[in-house]
């Protein structure tokens, strides 16, 4: 934790997507989750939704990619 594998993991994902056409990516955390939600914000994720399944609740997040 805290090393930074999981921001330089994340932001190579995005860049494939990007490469690869992508307009926008989106996924899902837990709610309580923090430091993953500071991570995926911090790399312009956004919520967009709030949501709950059999293992509680958790954001919708999305990022554009292009326009």
């Amino acid at each position: 934790r805290r090393q930074g594998y999981g921001r330089a993991l994340t932001a190579h994902l995005l860049d494939l997507a990007r490469e690869r056409g992508y307009r926008e990516i989106a996924l899902g955390v837990d709610k309580e989750n923090a430091p993953a939600l500071g991570l995926y914000r911090s790399l312009g994720c956004a919520v967009y939704e709030e949501a709950e399944d059999q293992d509680g609740e958790f954001y919708r997040m999305e990022k554009k990619l292009r326009e």
